[in-house]
C-alpha cells in the first residue's frame, strides 16, 4: 500500500502572491490526486486560496 504523505503549506513572504498561489495549487492538486478526489480547477483553487491568504495581498498593498 502506497504511502501518503501530506505537504503542510508555508506562505513564504519573500515571494510574491502569485509566486505562492502557484505552489499550493500544485501541492493541493498533487494531494487530490493522492486520495482520489476530484481535480481542482484554476477558480476553485484561488477562491480557496484568497480564503485563507488573501489578507496578504492586502497587507502588501497598504504596508508595501
Amino acid at each position: 500500500m502506497e504511502s501518503i504523505v501530506m505537504y503542510e503549506f508555508q506562505y513564504e513572504d519573500k515571494l510574491t502572491y502569485e509566486a505562492n498561489f502557484n505552489r499550493w495549487l500544485y501541492e493541493a492538486r498533487k494531494e487530490r490526486r493522492q486520495y482520489n478526489d476530484d481535480f481542482l480547477e484554476i477558480d476553485e483553487g484561488e477562491l480557496i486560496f484568497r480564503k485563507m491568504y488573501g489578507f496578504k495581498e492586502i497587507q502588501k498593498r497598504v504596508f508595501g
